[in-house]
């Protein structure tokens, strides 16, 4: 990831939290969220389309601005692009490129899968994830046991730092971040499931049900912004 976008993203996060405070994000921070929820939750590309034009067409500028922080490496941003692009045009959505069709297809694929039997294929994949859980999981119920021997404050601190310690494992195994050779596994959606699988077993929020997939538990976060 380069600077630049780095840079741009910690932008949005800064306009989003001035917004939400005032109960009014920016439209380029609404939109761009708008889209990245429709490009995973919805499978119909005419309804996730209905879903972000009239946004799109009454803000062009927001719209353009939410396009360019979006990367087309991976399928829920490409989809986003390729969502917004066409509310922007009025056009129906054009296809995925053909050299990105199977890995994309992956991507959709995992992300709609249960999230357990997700987690599980990852593994499959790269078995060095089972033992980034397994440590972590048997820590944090070392942590649990000791919880009377500390303050509130610092074993909130602890958890913390054991959660932030195992993601920054999951990001040099897997992810975006890595030099993972399987491009499934190089993807934000496999690093976002693993994140998921990490906060399932700390009990930190929110929570993702297991026997449901990574894309549904955005849906409620849709609802939510209706």
């Amino acid at each position: 990831m380069d600077i630049k976008r780095i840079k741009r993203r910690f932008a949005d996060l800064k306009l989003a939290v001035i917004g939400y405070k005032h109960g009014n994000p920016p439209d380029r921070v609404r939109i761009r969220r708008l889209a990245y929820i429709q490009a995973m939750v919805e499978e119909s590309d005419e309804r996730a389309l209905a879903a972000i034009a009239d946004d799109v067409q009454r803000h062009p500028k927001a719209a353009s601005e939410a396009r360019e922080r979006f990367t087309g490496l991976y399928y829920d941003g490409d989809r986003a692009i390729r969502l917004i692009d066409a509310a922007m045009h009025g056009m129906p959505m054009q296809p995925i490129r053909p050299e990105c069709v199977e890995s994309f297809g992956q991507e959709a694929r995992l992300g709609r899968m249960p999230l357990r039997e997700a987690f599980a294929e990852m593994v499959s994949r790269e078995p060095e994830l089972e033992g980034i859980t397994q440590q972590f999981e048997d820590g944090h119920a070392a942590l649990m046991a000791s919880r009377h021997e500390h303050t509130e404050r610092k074993w909130n601190h602890d958890a913390f730092v054991m959660l932030r310690d195992a993601q920054r494992e999951v990001d040099e195994t897997i992810g975006p971040m890595s030099q993972h050779p399987d491009p499934l596994l190089r993807s934000y959606i496999s690093r976002n499931i693993a994140y998921c699988w990490l906060r399932n077993i700390s009990g930190t929020p929110p929570r993702t049900d297991p026997d449901a997939s990574y894309f549904s538990r955005f849906e409620t976060e849709d609802a939510r912004d209706q």
